[in-house]
């Protein structure tokens, strides 16, 4: 058994496919936690589901970023104020690796897209650093990713870091050719 949190405009069936990977699962989560199949829960409560039904289904969502979310609401959604900020890079990766400057984040979540022209060549990676002090950096755990070829952006959501933390992007280029232009980092609390 684990538990799992709502998120906005979820029903019990989507947190079934998300959570189990199959629809089924509503009925036993609706009866682990004493509530109708139809209901909507609301936002931010836990929900006990059963162990996992189908593992692709929940790896495809989880590597995709994908959360359903099919209830209607008639109510309008508030958004916390975000911050954006873009930091120009246009660097050659036929030069080698690539460490940016750090940016300090605003909020706890965060969604970095780091923009790619003609990318060629394959073993391109990029990884995202933390530092709470910006002297010392780590790597951020699961954020190292490879860059195909031609693929013109990288997106990294992240949650739960602490207000003031300073963010890195680095580039571990493999005799690659193309351009690193940008980075954009969104941020709210």
């Amino acid at each position: 058994m684990r538990k799992v949190e709502v998120l906005n405009g979820q029903t019990v069936f989507d947190v079934a496919v998300a959570a189990c990977g199959d629809v089924s699962a509503a009925f036993v989560i609706a009866g682990l936690n004493d509530i109708d199949v139809t209901s909507q829960p609301e936002a931010g409560t836990f929900l006990l589901v059963p162990e996992i039904q189908n593992k692709r289904v929940v790896s495809f969502y989880d590597s995709n970023k994908i959360t359903p979310a099919t209830a209607y609401s008639p109510q309008s959604y508030k958004f916390t104020p975000m911050s954006v900020q873009t930091k120009t890079e246009n660097y050659s990766l036929a030069g080698g690796n690539k460490t940016t400057d750090a940016v300090t984040i605003d909020g706890s979540k965060i969604a970095i897209q780091a923009d790619f022209d003609s990318v060629v060549g394959s073993g391109l990676q990029a990884k995202l650093q933390e530092s709470v002090n910006g002297e010392r950096f780590s790597d951020i755990p699961n954020s190292t990713v490879s860059i195909s070829e031609g693929q013109t952006n990288q997106i990294w959501n992240l949650f739960g870091f602490p207000r003031g933390l300073q963010i890195r992007v680095v580039l571990m280029p493999n005799q690659n050719t193309g351009t690193f232009l940008q980075w954009h980092i969104l941020s709210n609390e």
